[in-house]
């Protein structure tokens, strides 16, 4: 085929595997730096004014699985197999979807999740073996809406305060509100109270407050949750749309290894020879895939690679600008110090290249070798940071040689004394290390320790190789770019169906020294 054959030709180039991505979330992520700073500044001024530890700082998201479906393909070893026969391997094919709804707090405690079906359990679900905390809910579509959300929140509630260690030494659910999460009593089982009756007329210091950060899902918008939440001091902050890849503890740190720990289950199913993984043994393995997926561990990260608390903006910001510079943009110099430090010196010299090469025509010539000579200076920064580190690399190995024969020198402090022929004898040093077989590890570490120590010594003549043309020779290269370029140059008689025996005068003829004005009138 001509793409073989045509890659054959072409070594150099290199194939790429590439994921579409939303056009929202790309505009967000090329003019969402400000904004961004902004978000966080108001998230750190919410923490510090309602006082949130890590206990009362939650994120909840949802994440769709599909039940019996293999993600990726199976690696396994044929031992036998009847000749011309593929190797297949069977996928239960199970599409069906459940939603599960998993939430977190920046101490890394959890509350039982709720996993959303097309259809309700049946009596055949009783002998699971599960978690009894665990909820189920019922959709047309197996997602989420505004009426599963509110009854979430009721369920979340009442698990998020017992997690939050200010009122684990105050009275419980009960005793503080006045009322259970569905705003019920005993003293008043059947009609639901308005609010709280445990928290009228408290100060706002007094009150216990939680932060509940989450989406901007559709339900979780609607009228009810919101003042649901408010009625139980429960503040909700909303990410930044299209923000979710980079602000989200839940997507950071949590739901990828839940779908990992799904797709091993899977696995382990298919190599006990079940061709089925549907619901049921989804929902009765759910409680190992949600142990393994939201550990302590994992939550913790994934508020610490978001910033959410401790409340930084550095995780983000710096993805954002990361992403600038792949696409070549400017970038706030106010910004810049929040790069790493090797990427500062080629943007610099990468932007006065690109100042020098778009206002080519508008700068001054003083202007361009000013450029010239920036470009120049950040060149020898990269030479001499690039050095840097090799010298750093190499006072490091040399460190692990010393170490290693220091270690090998206090292990002969200890066991100098050695019994030979019957007598103890004190060995020296040398003769300890030809008696336990060590001489050519400790002379192997001392020669690699004096090669490095010779090298960091040694001093090399520093210049620099100027590979740019002279601004003279750009300059005429440039103009000779942009001239015109006359017909008469052009080598017309290898086109179709030409013919050279046409002369075009595409010039005037010279003017005759005798010719005068006044002799054409």
């Amino acid at each position: 085929m001509w793409y073989r054959r045509f890659r054959d030709d072409h070594p150099e180039l290199d194939t790429s595997i590439l994921k579409s991505k939303e056009a929202a979330r790309y505009e967000y992520e090329e003019a969402g730096v400000e904004e961004t700073k902004q978000w966080f500044k108001r998230l750190s001024e919410v923490i510090t004014r309602y006082r949130f530890g890590a206990s009362e700082c939650w994120n909840a998201d949802q994440a769709g699985i599909r039940v019996g479906i293999l993600r990726e393909r199976v690696q396994c070893l044929v031992v036998r197999t009847k000749k011309k026969t593929p190797t297949e391997v069977f996928s239960p094919e199970d599409r069906e979807t459940c939603t599960v709804i998993g939430t977190g707090n920046a101490a890394g405690a959890t509350t039982p999740p709720w996993l959303i079906f097309k259809a309700f359990p049946t009596i055949e679900w009783s002998d699971i073996d599960g978690d009894p905390n665990m909820r189920f809910a019922q959709s047309e579509t197996a997602f989420s809406n505004a009426e599963i959300t509110l009854e979430w929140a009721k369920h979340f509630n009442r698990w998020s305060w017992e997690k939050s260690a200010t009122v684990q030494h105050q009275l419980d659910f009960e005793q503080w509100f006045g009322c259970n999460e569905h705003l019920k009593s005993e003293f008043n089982p059947i009609t639901p109270y308005d609010t709280p009756p445990g928290t009228e007329g408290k100060e706002e210091e007094e009150l216990v407050w939680r932060l509940l950060i989450i989406d901007g899902f559709s339900g979780h918008g609607s009228f009810a949750f919101r003042e649901y939440c408010i009625k139980f001091n429960i503040l909700v902050a909303f990410l930044l749309p299209h923000s979710t890849h980079m602000l989200q503890p839940m997507d950071l740190g949590v739901f990828q290894w839940l779908k990992n720990a799904h797709q091993k289950k899977l696995r382990e199913a298919l190599r006990k020879g079940n061709l089925t993984f549907n619901r049921r043994d989804f929902a009765g393995s759910f409680k190992e895939i949600f142990e393994e997926g939201f550990t302590a561990a994992h939550i913790i990260a994934g508020f610490e690679k978001s910033g959410i608390f401790p409340p930084t903006e550095a995780p983000a910001v710096s993805y954002l600008l990361k992403k600038k510079l792949k696409t070549r943009k400017a970038i706030d110099p106010a910004l810049s110090s929040l790069l790493p430090a090797e990427n500062r010196f080629p943007m610099a010299s990468d932007t006065a290249r690109d100042v020098s090469n778009r206002y080519h025509d508008i700068l001054s010539s003083p202007t361009h070798r000013g450029l010239e000579a920036v470009q120049k200076i950040q060149a020898e920064f990269i030479e001499a940071g690039a050095k840097s580190e090799q010298r750093s690399q190499l006072r490091n190995i040399r460190s692990f040689a010393i170490r290693q024969m220091e270690e090998i020198k206090a292990e002969w402090q200890q066991k100098k004394e050695v019994i030979v022929d019957g007598v103890e004898k004190k060995m020296r040093f040398k003769q300890w290390l030809e008696h336990t077989k060590r001489d050519i590890e400790y002379a192997s570490l001392d020669a690699s320790r004096a090669e490095i120590s010779s090298q960091l010594k040694k001093k090399e003549d520093c210049f620099m190789i100027d590979t740019q043309l002279a601004p003279e020779a750009r300059e005429a290269i440039r103009n000779a770019g942009f001239a015109a370029k006359p017909l008469s140059a052009a080598d017309l008689s290898g086109l179709l169906n030409s013919d050279d025996s046409v002369d075009f005068q595409l010039t005037q003829p010279p003017v005759d020294a005798d010719f005068n004005e006044e002799d054409s009138l």
